[in-house]
């Protein structure tokens, strides 16, 4: 669920009332609401300059309740993100069944793989960039104990990442 404090909190006093076990995460934004109605065609807008290519590997959608077809308008679907609920719980459970072994965050925090643990005891998740915190200029802070700090770890070669855009055509952009 999402929405206002007010209502959210109700629903977890209720949950929690009735024996459900309820857990608030923290996002930092409204999203998968119909309060951001309009935002998300502005982002549909936005995206569908960029061609959609034949998909490579599966992707569920725990806001179409499966993996994403070739036939599928993907640009709509990820607007719908925005706007449409999401149900995360019963996505991971058939990721899960699927043969999933880790689960990833790509964002900055760490509510989806939080809700991985909570949906799948004993899953094993990743969150690379929940405490990466960052200098005014840019980059990973020199904080004690940050890999920066002690270096590679034994046995492991630095990896180069090539940082690039696409263009709305898919070629790179520099």
């Amino acid at each position: 669920m999402s929405g206002p404090d007010a209502g959210l909190e109700k629903v977890l006093d209720a949950a929690r009332d009735g024996g459900v076990r309820a857990v608030r995460l923290a996002v930092p934004y409204l999203s998968h609401h119909p309060a951001m109605a309009g935002a998300d065609d502005e982002w549909y807008e936005t995206i569908r300059a960029f061609p959609q290519r034949p998909l490579e590997i599966a992707v569920h959608s725990p806001v179409r309740g499966r993996a994403y077809r070739d036939d599928d308008d993907l640009h709509r679907a990820l607007a719908d993100c925005i706007v449409k609920p999401v149900r995360l719980p019963e996505a991971l459970r058939r990721v899960d069944a699927a043969g999933a072994t880790v689960f990833a965050e790509a964002g900055p925090g760490d509510a989806l793989c939080q809700c991985a643990r909570l949906t799948l005891p004993g899953a094993r998740v990743l969150v690379p960039l929940r405490d990466l915190r960052r200098r005014p200029g840019g980059g990973p802070a020199d904080r004690p104990g940050s890999r920066r700090q002690r270096g590679p770890r034994p046995g492991h070669r630095p990896v180069r990442s090539d940082h690039r855009t696409l263009r709305p055509d898919g070629s790179p952009r520099r």
